[in-house]
């Protein structure tokens, strides 16, 4: 049996791309189910500061005084009110879409209302 070096060259070269695709196929194996983890944990990560910075804010609003701040747009409750809403918008359009970007979410919601963003939301 006379083996070539240029034959012990090519064997290599399969087992070596063999190799390589069993170390990406691995890969993705691991990446996949971790990158979705962390899509599941970001979300609760924001459910969670949307609840605390707002959810709970509204539970502290009696019914009385929703209706007295929607009735004046020119006080400071009406606008506090309406940043709470614009935020629990903006999480459930980011569910709904799968977003992760916020600058994606703004023109998203701005496209399906037809508003222009006036200012550059901040990273």
């Amino acid at each position: 049996m006379n083996i070539n070096m240029s034959n012990i060259g090519s064997i290599i070269e399969i087992i070596t791309n063999i190799l390589t695709c069993i170390s990406i196929i691995v890969a993705a194996i691991f990446y996949v189910p971790d990158r979705v983890r962390a899509n599941r944990v970001g979300t609760l990560e924001a459910y969670d500061r949307l609840k605390r910075e707002v959810l709970d804010e509204i539970n502290m609003w009696s019914v009385s005084e929703i209706c007295e701040a929607m009735e004046d747009r020119q006080s400071d409750a009406y606008k506090k009110l309406s940043a709470m809403l614009a935020r629990i918008e903006h999480f459930c359009a980011g569910i709904n879409v799968r977003a992760k970007n916020l600058r994606r979410i703004i023109s998203l919601i701005s496209i399906k209302f037809g508003i222009k963003w006036r200012r550059k939301p901040s990273k």
